[in-house]
């Protein structure tokens, strides 16, 4: 009976050390993020290329017939009851959110979603850095499709909150639109906390290939 327990409490601590080893800590001491798995295919076949908006490329003069815009608190937190978001891209942020929940990573606010160009250029006109702020008409936030997520209203960036999205985004359809090594590329500086949904195929090949957008959309045009 004594070697029976022995050997009960041996397998328990086998499974309990499977079970964190995505929680141990790394060699600087970084905690390190667990990932959700995904499970990848090889049919990548982009049917239409994602809408590319920046300083050369103007936001559409009317948003597309078919996107539907929501308030965003009808879904998820936010620091505005007004916030307004393209309703696929809501549903997939509010998935995301969930998935994070389930893996410990909770107090996400939405602090900007969609911007009409009027709101844009009140911004621009009266930002003290006006090379931190988009032109108006080229600012993502008028697509619907970009939002800007903070943790519980603070930058999200060195949070674990935003190392998980950092890792995760993807498998939602989003995309970090201005990684810090692709600045001299996007034009724009180093935003974690500003994603644009793509949906998919997109952003897992953008992803698993470490491009920014404008890189991406030059690939597949090529290949239309």
């Amino acid at each position: 009976m004594k070697r029976k327990r022995i050997l009960i409490i041996f397998v328990f601590i086998i499974i309990a050390v499977l079970f964190f080893k995505n929680y141990i800590f790394s060699n600087n001491n970084e905690l390190k993020i667990p990932a959700i798995q995904v499970v990848k295919t090889n049919d990548y076949k982009p049917t239409h290329v994602p809408l590319l908006v920046n300083s050369e490329n103007k936001a559409p003069d009317e948003l597309p017939n078919d996107m539907v815009l929501v308030k965003v608190i009808d879904y998820v937190k936010t620091l505005n009851t007004d916030i307004l978001l393209d309703k696929e891209a809501i549903i997939m942020l509010k998935e995301m959110f969930n998935a994070a929940a389930d893996v410990g990573y909770t107090e996400f606010r939405v602090t900007e979603g969609y911007r009409t160009e009027e709101y844009q250029r009140a911004l621009y006109d009266s930002a003290a850095n006006k090379s931190l702020v988009a032109l108006p008409g080229h600012s993502e936030h008028q697509t619907g499709l970009a939002v800007d997520i903070s943790y519980n209203g603070i930058n999200i960036e060195n949070s674990k909150q935003g190392k998980w999205l950092m890792a995760n985004a993807y498998k939602y359809g989003f995309i970090l639109r201005y990684p810090k090594n692709k600045t001299h590329i996007t034009g724009f500086p180093y935003e974690p906390w500003h994603y644009r949904y793509v949906g998919q195929p997109h952003a897992e090949y953008i992803h698993d290939n470490g491009l920014c957008l404008e890189e991406y959309i030059k690939i597949i045009q090529e290949d239309l």
